[in-house]
C-alpha cells in the first residue's frame, strides 16, 4: 500500500521586496507548501482569482493603504481566502538579528487552522 501523502495548502506570498518574497517562499516550500509569489498587488489578485489559494500573506513592505487595498481585492475575488497582513505582527519585520522562520511558520499554521475551523 502506498504511503499516505498529506496535501499541503497553497499560500500566496505578496511582497514588493524580492528578497523578502524569495526568503518566505523558500521557507514555506521547504515545509511542503505550494507557494505562489507575487511582486505586486495586480499579480497577487490575478493569482488569487485563477488558483485555489488557501492563505495570502501580505508583506509589511507594502504601504498601509496598498496593503488594505490588496486585502480588499483578494477577498473580492476569493471571499473564503484567509488573509494575514504581516505588518500586524511586529516580530515579522526584518531586524538586525534576522527574520524568524519559526515565527512565519507559527503564523501560517495558526492562520490555516483558524480558517479551517470556519
Amino acid at each position: 500500500m502506498a504511503p499516505h501523502r498529506t496535501v499541503k495548502s497553497t499560500i500566496l506570498c505578496a511582497s514588493p521586496d524580492p528578497g523578502l518574497l524569495i526568503a518566505r517562499a523558500q521557507i514555506l516550500k521547504i515545509d511542503g507548501y505550494e507557494v505562489i509569489a507575487a511582486v505586486n498587488r495586480h499579480i497577487a489578485v490575478l493569482a488569487a482569482a485563477n488558483h485555489q489559494v488557501d492563505l495570502a500573506l501580505i508583506c509589511f513592505a507594502f504601504a498601509l493603504e496598498e496593503s488594505e487595498e490588496l486585502e480588499h481585492d483578494l477577498l473580492t475575488v476569493s471571499p473564503t481566502l484567509a488573509v494575514v497582513k504581516l505588518q500586524d505582527y511586529d516580530g515579522m519585520r526584518m531586524k538586525q538579528e534576522g527574520h524568524s522562520p519559526e515565527l512565519l511558520r507559527q503564523l501560517v499554521r495558526a492562520a490555516l487552522s483558524t480558517h479551517a475551523g470556519r
